[in-house]
């Protein structure tokens, strides 16, 4: 969180500094690392690290990309190093939803994974985002729920996977939302009476979720 410009020399002072550490801080590093790791596979899988690519207008249905995205990398391993284990478990399905969300729906974020991923700024931009998205997903404050849960989406996808929008068939379940009928930001509640299937460009495009 100390990042300037500059990541070469950034990682190659903390290499440095770090090049002869004692046997109880190699532990606690190797530690953290492996949690990080195991929490990374439990929640995304084979996507775990992938940056999700929403739709466009020519090609509706969005999709992993296949290579490692290093930034996206950074924020994940960061943030689940220092979560508590316990509920990143219990909400698994929950933080990837919310992954595959903002980075649907946020060009701040896709834009602070893709592009001049090494300025400062943009090392900031994604670090709080995705800070603030787990804590709402994870953290301690009670609020109205805004997100419809990945069993809601699996159930309504099984039952009839096409898109309330376009009405086209949506291929795969990552790429699908439950978009609020009366939005969210209208007064629209969370639940399944005011629920619909859409592709996750199509709820994009219609602007209000």
């Amino acid at each position: 969180m100390n990042y300037n410009d500059g990541m070469r020399s950034f990682l190659n002072n903390h290499m440095k500094e770090n090049r002869t550490i004692s046997p109880e801080r190699e532990n606690k590093y190797k530690e953290v690392f492996h949690k990080a790791i195991e929490l990374s596979f439990t929640v995304f899988g084979e996507k775990a690290f992938r940056r999700y690519s929403p739709g466009s207008p020519g090609h509706v249905g969005g999709s992993w990309e296949k290579a490692i995205n290093k930034a996206v990398y950074d924020v994940i391993m960061f943030w689940f190093a220092r979560a508590e284990k316990r509920l990143v478990i219990e909400r698994k399905d929950a933080i990837r939803e919310a992954f595959i969300h903002i980075c649907s729906t946020s060009r701040e974020f896709a834009d602070a994974i893709t592009l001049g991923t090494a300025d400062k700024s943009r090392v900031k931009t994604r670090f709080e985002i995705w800070n603030s998205v787990l804590n709402d997903v994870i953290g301690p404050h009670v609020a109205m729920r805004r997100l419809y849960t990945f069993s809601e989406k699996k159930a309504r996808f099984d039952e009839d996977r096409t898109c309330g929008l376009c009405h086209q068939q949506i291929e795969h379940i990552d790429d699908a939302e439950m978009d609020h009928i009366v939005p969210y930001s209208q007064g629209g509640s969370t639940d399944l009476s005011n629920a619909r299937l859409t592709h996750s460009y199509c709820n994009r495009s219609r602007g209000a979720g």
